[in-house]
């Protein structure tokens, strides 16, 4: 039998237990798998001066502050993968405890309780704790920020607690937002979520003490302005210059269904499956939004009380991201799911109240029985579904990262003095110099950061044949050549100049790289008959196979065609098409392949885009 002096002992224990668990999930495997682009260009910011790393911040997507946070930590524990990846996991397992001193706060010490262990084996959670990058820092800084304001006016409260109590609170948050606003851009949305509960909760509860705790506001917002003053032109620029996405409209419903998948199952279900998961799970969460609401308005017929402030809190700040964020994406629909992980916590705060609140109430009914049996299968439920989502993390390689280091170190095994590595895309560099520095790669374009207007065309072939003069082979590394490459221009020109080796090794998220050995007897173009091996490659921007320049409305010029050499019945035929104007039309081709006479048809009819799919006429830049 517990006595009541055991129970606060038993309560710590419990949640040290919980604790624990979500550091082992954090740790476990930490280096295990390659560093992705994103993590890669971590581990090179990381590397440079304060001066540099806020330049080169400055003209990225993201603020400074995570990466001189892991800067100054890999001057103590080196440059590995795992060292990478430490503040992340320690953010990861800070959250859990945020979570836990939340959940309290608002709906008592067994809320606190599941909130924890919610916290623990969050799948979407426990992933990005894994990934050199700043989400679980920019997460737990929310958190943060959203405990101070609660204790601010906890404070508000206690005549006695002001001012010290309230100013150090204030001095925290204060803090707290700051450091989110030079963390993550988006940061400023979950602020807006704080400071509309700050003002919302003041004016309800009118008494002596409104007009100053106003104005504590007003002067807390004047020094998170004031702080992030300096960075602000850095900021504006970045929301009106980013052409690291395509132009167009948000999908709103798409995007909807990926926050729903993220937030129920994280990263690591397959969308198939996730769906009817991600329904589970909502559903749990509308259920606990009803219990928590009728409780809260209706606390007659309850034993426990919810103040209407704490399902406030709640719903500010699940919402208010969810739909400034998706907002502000609509017209440039670069988006992904992640960006809104500073809004989950709401949703874990949502569950724990909700699923908690049987297990606070008094009394021992049948009714209230079989209720407390219904919730702890919700309970089990929302358990089961983040354990198969860590189970696929932890054991179903269709869901590693990009792998890098397998592909760097297969190339760097069996390339020969006489070779070059060429990497498409440019901006991918970081990645490979992680696992390959000896290696100095041709970067293809050369870009810092992905831009979509960036398209190789044929032009490419002067800087092939700079770089690959002295080589007698090349490597071929492809990531995202799809936006910078859609049609596949830099292995034509080298299937021009080389054969293709077979190579015996495929590398998740990069696919085979492609191995060309240049033969001595060189072809200028796919359908000439060849030349000696010149000093230079003979690629050049200007060949276009047999002429046409056939101009359809002043739109688009077919300016000629080449079909290579080839043993097979079919073989491909290329299309030399240059845009005339800026197109807003997605163009489609509709042709078939004729004999020397008519009814000898070679081919099915042809309906597709007039180059790659991914390459719609509507992006295609005008010559």
């Amino acid at each position: 039998m517990q006595t009541r002096s055991s129970r606060p002992v038993l309560y710590a224990l419990t949640l040290a237990a919980i604790v624990l668990l979500g550091f082992s999930l954090r740790v476990t495997r930490l280096e295990g798998q390659s560093l992705w682009y994103d993590e890669a260009v971590t581990a090179q910011v990381v590397q440079q001066g304060i001066g540099e790393l806020a330049r080169w911040t400055a003209d990225d997507i993201q603020p400074p502050l995570y990466y001189a946070a892991v800067a100054g930590w890999t001057q103590v524990a080196g440059l590995g993968e795992a060292a990478l990846r430490w503040p992340s996991a320690f953010f990861g397992v800070l959250m859990i405890v945020l979570a836990f001193v939340l959940a309290r706060r608002l709906f008592g010490s067994a809320a606190g309780l599941l909130a924890a262990l919610l916290a623990a084996v969050h799948p979407l959670w426990v992933y990005y704790s894994q990934e050199a990058r700043m989400y679980t820092m920019l997460t737990a800084l929310g958190m943060l920020a959203g405990y101070a304001i609660l204790r601010v006016l906890a404070a508000s409260k206690n005549q006695d607690g002001y001012p010290k109590q309230r100013a150090l609170w204030w001095i925290g948050f204060a803090a707290a937002a700051i450091a989110l606003l030079y963390t993550h851009y988006f940061a400023i949305f979950l602020l807006l979520a704080f400071g509309a509960y700050f003002v919302v909760v003041v004016l309800v509860h009118r008494g002596p003490q409104t007009e100053r705790l106003l104005g504590e506001g007003v002067v807390a917002t004047l020094a998170v302005a004031l702080a992030y003053l300096p960075w602000l032109p850095n900021a504006l620029r970045r929301f009106q210059v980013d052409a690291s996405y395509w132009q167009g409209t948000l999908k709103l419903n798409e995007a909807l269904r990926h926050i729903a998948i993220s937030f129920s199952t994280g990263e690591t279900v397959l969308e198939s499956q996730a769906i009817p998961l991600a329904w589970v799970v909502s559903g749990i969460g509308l259920a606990c939004f009803v219990a928590l609401a009728v409780v809260t308005f209706r606390p007659r017929h309850s034993s426990v009380t919810v103040h209407r402030s704490s399902l406030l809190f709640v719903l500010l700040y699940l919402l208010v991201p969810i739909v400034a964020i998706l907002a502000l994406s609509y017209r440039t629909p670069k988006f992904n799911p992640r960006y809104l992980m500073l809004a989950s916590p709401g949703l874990v705060l949502l569950l724990a109240g909700g699923l908690a609140l049987p297990f606070s109430q008094r009394g021992t009914s049948a009714g209230r029985t079989l209720v407390r049996i219904a919730t702890g299968a919700g309970i089990l439920v929302v358990l089961l579904i983040s354990a198969f989502a860590l189970r696929n993390w932890y054991g179903d390689p269709a869901f590693t990262k990009d792998d890098w280091r397998g592909a760097a170190a297969y190339v760097r095994s069996h390339i020969q003095p006489d070779e070059a590595v060429l990497l498409v895309s440019g901006h991918a560099a970081p990645a490979w110099r992680y696992y390959a520095p000896d290696l100095e790669p041709v970067l293809l374009p050369e870009i810092e950061t992905l831009d979509v207007t960036e398209v190789l065309d044929l032009g490419v072939a002067e800087n092939l044949n700079a770089s690959l003069a002295s080589k007698r082979g090349a490597w071929l590394i492809r990531w995202q050549d799809n936006v910078v490459d859609p049609n596949g221009v830099v292995p034509f020109l080298l299937d021009a100049a080389g054969d293709l080796q077979p190579v015996d090794a495929s590398f998740w998220g990069l696919g085979a790289p492609q191995h060309f050995r240049f033969i001595d007897v060189v072809r200028t173009g796919p359908d000439d008959p060849g030349t000696a091996f010149p000093s230079e490659l003979p690629l050049t921007a200007d060949y276009r196979g047999q002429q046409l320049n056939v101009n359809f409305g002043d739109q688009v010029e077919l300016v000629g065609y080449a079909q290579p050499p080839c043993p097979e019945p079919l073989c491909p035929v290329y299309l030399f098409w240059r845009g005339l104007t800026p197109l807003a039309a997605d163009l489609k081709l509709t042709a078939s392949l004729f004999g020397s006479l008519r009814d000898d048809t070679w081919s099915d009819p042809l309906d597709r885009r007039l180059a790659a799919y991914d390459y719609p006429t509507f992006r295609w830049q005008p010559g």
